[in-house]
């Protein structure tokens, strides 16, 4: 914490001592762990890219989520696996899989929302769900509400790898807009 004494005229009676504290959050010196090898996961890590054109469901400060952390192609569909940045459950959602002009696959609601703003000249982080539902478009969440769908109680507990993985691909978000911290080391 610094502390400032600023001194100003404060009428006739001359100067009046004006303090002024600035504090730094301890959430601002969170480290965001390295981006593990790619083999320590179960899958293929979700592309730095979806995370950038996914949506953040709409969420307040406490709510509990998941992050989207790796990628399986199945056939037809794509799924993600999202995890909880402290919970052992883990949740895998299957998306339809369409192939992207780079000639890569992708899922349906995420090269949707690519389009969209293409079509309207704005960047995808600035396409709302409101904008989304009314051209008939679903986001596609890089996050979810932990409520929001049924959780697979078979999958395998996620491992400190795949903890990190979402710290290093939405660890910003995470940062700023939740009260998490990183897998301890």
């Amino acid at each position: 914490m610094t502390e400032s004494t600023e001194r100003t005229e404060a009428g006739s009676n001359g100067l009046s001592p004006t303090v002024q504290k600035s504090q730094r959050s301890s959430r601002d010196e969170i480290v965001i762990p390295e981006r593990p090898a790619d083999g320590l996961v179960d899958g293929e890590p979700i592309p730095e890219t979806w995370a950038q054109y996914g949506q953040h469901m709409s969420m307040t400060r406490f709510d509990q989520r998941m992050y989207a952390a790796t990628v399986k192609e199945d056939g037809d569909e794509i799924l993600i696996k999202y995890i909880h940045p402290t919970n052992p459950d883990p949740m895998v959602v299957s998306y339809d899989a369409v192939e992207t002009e780079a000639g890569k696959v992708a899922p349906e609601e995420l090269v949707n929302i690519v389009e969209l703003a293409h079509r309207l000249g704005k960047d995808p982080e600035e396409i709302t769900k409101y904008n989304l539902k009314r051209n008939n478009v679903d986001p596609f969440p890089i996050s979810f509400g932990v409520g929001y769908v049924n959780r697979d109680a078979e999958l395998d507990e996620p491992t400190t790898a795949e903890r990190e993985l979402i710290w290093s691909l939405h660890g910003d978000y995470l940062r700023d807009k939740t009260l998490y911290t990183p897998p301890a080391e």
